[in-house]
């Protein structure tokens, strides 16, 4: 299957979740995002916030927060406070379980992610046992720097993972920087007021999930001018039409990741939201995201949710013709270098 995710959306949601965290819960959150302390996560996300965020008329990059609470709880102010001013969130106080919420909670979010995800974002629901849920979001919509002239599009083979389908072929010729890895190459192409969408295809017998989890990957995205495997070639580039999105359940992740404290009733500390309540542990890590490409540009949405409830918890018992026909990876970047989504296109819909 197509796969797309929203890395810095991740990153956002689970630093929220550490400032609603204390003892191990917390450091083993921090552990998983990188961070040494909440000082260092603290400066990351304003970092990330002040780079990312934009709204011009040929971008908009733009994150939002949510925080929803169970009305009948009481909660630490200087936690609210620190999640009001560091991260903008929004609070919203209700009856967990009751529809009203619950419709809240899904026009909020299709509001901040352009209702690219509704597809999604309809089964969105607060369970009765809820104590609070973080969710955030971003919405993302930039022009090529120079765009696909649409005249050039044609109707060409993309040999997919389940089989060949007619797919719709955006088509330009000019000088660019090619990477060439050990077993892929990549090209960048560079968005209007951001970062760059680069596509990184795998050699013809090399299997896209091998590229996946290759060490240069990331030498792509940091783009060392001064490495011997960038090359300025002229270059036939063809890049196929695509639109992926997916609904991903993160608890196993985050589980397989190291946060296993905040999955365990026993062991979970949530006190600086909720101060000395017990039972308390993460009961849902859901994230969606959306990403499509045509002749004008990048156009992409993500949200994450976060829940956490006094139910005990389950545990659950991974010049050269560049032709993107065959699956392959894509990473955008903003402007500071931050990875706002990335994801694999196996299989690409008929036209």
């Amino acid at each position: 299957e197509n796969t797309v995710c929203s890395p810095i959306n991740l990153y956002i949601a689970f630093a929220m979740l550490a400032e609603t965290s204390d003892g191990n819960t917390r450091q083993q959150i921090l552990d998983m995002l990188g961070a040494q302390d909440m000082d260092t996560l603290r400066k990351n996300i304003s970092s990330l916030w002040k780079s990312n965020y934009a709204d011009t008329p040929a971008l908009k990059s733009v994150l939002a927060n949510s925080l929803w609470l169970d009305g009948e709880e009481t909660y630490n102010d200087t936690t609210l406070q620190r999640l009001a001013e560091q991260y903008y969130a929004s609070t919203f106080r209700g009856t967990p379980g009751s529809e009203e919420m619950n419709q809240a909670l899904r026009t909020w979010t299709d509001d901040n992610t352009g209702g690219l995800l509704r597809e999604y974002t309809k089964d969105m629901a607060i369970a009765p046992e809820t104590v609070f849920e973080l969710v955030s979001t971003i919405y993302y919509k930039a022009m090529w720097r120079e765009n696909f002239w649409e005249v050039d599009t044609e109707k060409e083979t993309f040999h997919g993972a389940a089989g060949d389908t007619t797919v719709d072929m955006m088509k330009k010729t000019e000088w660019m920087d090619v990477y060439q890895g050990e077993h892929f190459r990549a090209v960048s192409l560079s968005l209007q007021d951001s970062g760059s969408m680069y596509f990184l295809l795998p050699d013809e017998n090399t299997d896209v999930n091998e590229l996946v989890s290759s060490p240069d990957l990331m030498k792509v995205i940091r783009r060392d001018e001064s490495s011997d495997n960038w090359y300025s070639p002229m270059v036939n580039l063809s890049v196929p039409k695509f639109k992926v999105s997916e609904k991903t359940d993160l608890i196993e992740t985050v589980r397989a990741l190291g946060v296993t404290d905040a999955l365990d009733t026993d062991l979970a500390d949530f006190s600086p939201l909720t101060g000395d309540k017990e039972n308390l542990y993460l009961s849902k890590a859901d994230h969606a995201a959306t990403l499509e490409i045509d002749e004008n540009g990048v156009t992409g949405a993500a949200y994450t949710e976060l829940g956490i409830s006094e139910t005990a918890a389950e545990i659950p018992d991974d010049e050269i013709d560049f032709v993107l026909d065959r699956p392959f990876l894509f990473l955008v970047t903003g402007q500071d270098g931050s990875i706002l989504f990335s994801g694999v296109v196996r299989n690409i819909d008929g036209r």
